[in-house]
């Protein structure tokens, strides 16, 4: 799983500023595929992730609006206009940059959350009368396997994510 954000040019850091050192999006703005990769959905959907720690479960992601894409590989979901004025980011992590780098990365540089899942890391998918939860293991944070929660919303759209995945 990979959790951060896109610049303005496409480059993908992750949750802590530090560069992927690869383009997910391409001059036009659009998702790049990998070789052999396929779209298969998308979705304007409400995303928040969540990590279950000691049977508690710390937002990592707060709720944020945006195009959810489902490949033959995986699910990238791309955070679309947030209002910044009272948060700068719905990424609830800390940073080891300072605030105004994060300031201007988002407000004046045209920054957008993102979230990778390759399908391999989903190990369950539950329906819910408010949208679709989306049980993932992955070495996030860190090298060791956490345990989160994508949570999809609404269910009219999410569900789309859901029949994909079973």
């Amino acid at each position: 799983m990979e959790l951060g954000a896109v610049d303005a040019r496409g480059r993908a850091y992750d949750a802590a500023f530090a560069t992927l050192k690869r383009r997910i999006l391409d001059a036009d703005g659009e998702r790049l595929l990998a070789e052999g990769e396929t779209e298969t959905a998308t979705a304007t959907v409400e995303a928040s992730l969540f990590l279950r720690v000691a049977g508690k479960e710390q937002p990592v992601l707060l709720p944020t609006w945006g195009e959810l894409t489902a490949t033959s590989e995986r699910l990238f979901f791309l955070a679309g206009e947030v209002d910044r004025d009272d948060r700068v980011t719905t990424l609830n992590v800390e940073a080891a940059v300072p605030p105004t780098a994060v300031d201007h990365f988002f407000r004046q540089g045209g920054g957008r959350e993102f979230l990778e899942v390759p399908l391999k890391e989903v190990r369950g998918v539950e329906r819910r009368r408010e949208g679709v939860a989306v049980t993932l293991r992955a070495p996030w944070p860190g090298p060791g396997e956490s345990e989160l929660e994508l949570r999809l919303a609404p269910a009219s759209a999410a569900v789309v994510v859901a029949d994909l995945l079973g």
